[in-house]
């Protein structure tokens, strides 16, 4: 079933809430401070551009997509949109890595971002695990997400998945009357 096709690499977002050890917010990554052989660039102008349309309730932007340049470690613009999460998924593919960051709604005008790290399970394995490695890195660059999401398929990107977490993130929930 749908349950069988949640990440192995599920918690890897998860684990790296505080972006363990990372202080500098800068939009590149010094592999040599941290061991990794494999830095990741996230310089490209036009994807900050994209993330701040994003964060901007102001703009009709509601999510961005970034993937890599070619087999480099440069990240770039994939699409952006100014849909929901079904829109955002057809972008998706299963032989690629992607990461997205996302504008919901939590009620009374407020908003919530979500962060996804997409792995497609066609995704070969030596670029999982550069995947790992970046992770940390991309949540600096995204500065903050209220929930983030690990997937593999669509399975384990669902709308239902996103607002259950989105719920949890807003602190009290008054709508649940002990549920």
């Amino acid at each position: 079933g749908s349950s069988l096709c949640v990440s192995a690499l599920c918690g890897f977002w998860m684990a790296s809430g505080s972006v363990s050890g990372h202080t500098s917010l800068t939009s590149e990554y010094n592999a040599s401070e941290s061991g990794n052989s494999a830095a990741l660039d996230c310089s490209d102008p036009a994807c900050q551009a994209a993330l701040d349309d994003v964060k901007d309730d102001k703009t009709a932007t509601s999510w961005a997509l970034f993937g890599y340049v070619g087999n480099t470690d440069k990240l770039k613009v994939v699409e952006t949109g100014e849909g929901d999460l079904e829109e955002l998924k057809e972008e998706l593919s299963d032989g690629k890595v992607l990461y997205g960051y996302m504008r919901v709604s939590s009620g009374a005008g407020m908003y919530k971002f979500v962060a996804i790290c997409w792995v497609g399970e066609g995704v070969p394995a030596l670029r999982k695990g550069i995947v790992h490695t970046h992770n940390d890195v991309v949540m600096n660059f995204f500065k903050y997400a209220h929930v983030r999401i690990d997937a593999r398929c669509e399975d384990d990107l669902t709308v239902e998945l996103v607002n259950k977490r989105v719920v949890a993130a807003g602190g009290a929930n008054y709508d649940s009357r002990g549920k």
